[in-house]
């Protein structure tokens, strides 16, 4: 498990691995009420996380169409962020 937290963004690594699906809706509901400006970032393989989420990104064995994937994502959220 991993978790790195900055002021504008989370991302979670595994974070939930090990939690019940109660206390893992407790931590992300946690998250959103402490800091609703945070992106907040996970990788998990349970379906569960997808209702904390407002976009996914399921990957293939590509690596390059995972790495233009990730960053359409962060920019299209500074976008939105920042009106860009």
């Amino acid at each position: 498990m991993r978790l790195f937290i900055s002021r504008t963004g989370c991302f979670l690594d595994e974070a939930t691995s090990a939690l019940d699906e109660a206390t893992e809706k407790a931590m992300y509901t946690l998250i959103s009420d402490e800091m609703p400006q945070t992106t907040v970032i996970s990788i998990g393989h349970r379906s569960t996380l997808n209702s904390f989420h407002q976009a996914g990104l399921f990957l293939d064995k590509n690596l390059k169409n995972y790495l233009s994937a990730i960053f359409n994502l962060f920019y299209d959220e500074y976008k939105r962020r920042y009106n860009q």
